[in-house]
């Protein structure tokens, strides 16, 4: 959990930070989101629901010059990831056929909806 300079919370996927201990907080060096999209419908929403996020913080640790990123998995447009990107976002796309081909190698269809709820694994 972070806090912006505003004092508003924001619960980001992955924070690392230097110096940090159990029982203190280190000083933010990268702040990190994760989204996976199945369609490209709601891909710009996503995005800017991630820079919503991220921007508030990193701007209140702005001395520190933290890196931002995020991990998208799915379909993303490209125009959801420049956005990101022209920001100065570090962005990691896994596109959709790498998540069915890397499922699929573990006997998951991940393309059909049911096949994901049925499946046990």
């Amino acid at each position: 959990m972070c806090k912006t300079s505003y004092g508003n919370k924001h619960d980001l996927d992955y924070v690392l930070e230097r110096g940090g201990t159990e029982d203190r907080l280190g000083v933010p060096i990268a702040f990190i989101e994760s989204a996976w999209r199945r369609y490209t419908k709601h891909s710009k929403n996503k995005v800017q629901e991630i820079e919503a996020a991220v921007m508030p913080i990193a701007l209140t640790f702005s001395r520190h010059q933290p890196f931002c990123g995020a991990v998208l998995t799915g379909e993303f447009t490209r125009n959801a990831m420049h956005q990101l990107e022209s920001i100065g976002f570090g962005v990691l796309h896994i596109p959709y056929d790498s998540i069915l081909a890397a499922f699929k190698e573990l006997g998951i269809d991940a393309s059909s909806e049911d096949g994901v709820k049925d499946t046990t694994e």
